[in-house]
């Protein structure tokens, strides 16, 4: 069962880790304090299950790179999300995005 502080630390760490996003200022809002040690390896089991959805749904192309990229070592290293114009268009010009898509 998902407790409201579960819910408030996943959403805290995603804009952390991939941020800025839009869930820090909703947060701001509710007033949410994080602990000044807080960490993803101090999650509970449900801020994890959180926290892993939240990255599998938003940041989908980039999950799936990293496992292609497991399975084929020639692949380039990825170039950080804010360098590109496109992730799609990156992935097109390598001849990856079907396969990163389908990794997914």
């Amino acid at each position: 069962m998902f407790d409201r502080f579960d819910v408030c630390e996943a959403f805290y760490m995603y804009d952390v880790l991939w941020g800025p996003t839009p869930y820090g200022a909703r947060l701001h809002a509710l007033k949410f304090r994080p602990s000044p040690t807080m960490s993803l390896e101090k999650l509970s089991e449900n801020g994890k299950a959180i926290y892993g959805r939240l990255v599998r749904e938003r940041e989908r192309l980039y999950v799936g790179y990293t496992r292609y990229q497991k399975r084929n070592p020639r692949a380039p290293q990825w170039p950080g999300t804010n360098n590109m114009r496109s992730v799609r268009d990156w992935l097109k010009t390598i001849g990856a995005l079907a396969a990163v898509e389908s990794m997914a």
